[in-house]
């Protein structure tokens, strides 16, 4: 049985995945619509950060 420390962490450990197969297809969208890598950029540091206040 896992303590609750442990499911706490396999929970927190999904969301990061969920989290970089979204911004993976962020920059894959982005690739496709010949988006500048500086926009790219901003464009994922923001989302992170909002998902972090979340």
């Amino acid at each position: 049985m896992n303590s609750m420390n442990e499911s706490a962490l396999d929970i927190k450990g999904q969301e990061i995945v969920d989290q970089a197969y979204e911004l993976v297809g962020l920059v894959e969208l982005a690739y496709k619509e010949g988006t500048a890598a500086h926009v790219v950029e901003k464009g994922l540091f923001q989302k992170l950060i909002l998902d972090n206040y979340q």
